[in-house]
């Protein structure tokens, strides 16, 4: 059995520094850039840049 990579699904706090690395340092072709979220392609690979949540902190009490 083949295993393929088709796509990756990355989280940033900062879409558009990460959009512009993929483009302008890797070379990837830009499907769908907004700014929460851009789409790139690469010989049948796809990333995916998503601006993550800020979690927020769960402080316990001992």
């Amino acid at each position: 059995m083949k295993v393929q990579l088709e796509g990756i699904t990355v989280l940033s706090n900062d879409v558009s520094r990460l959009a512009s690395f993929y483009r302008e340092v890797l070379g990837f072709q830009t499907v769908v850039e907004e700014g929460h979220y851009a789409e790139f392609e690469n010989n049948g690979v796809v990333i995916r840049c998503l601006r993550s949540i800020p979690s927020k902190r769960v402080h316990s009490r001992n």
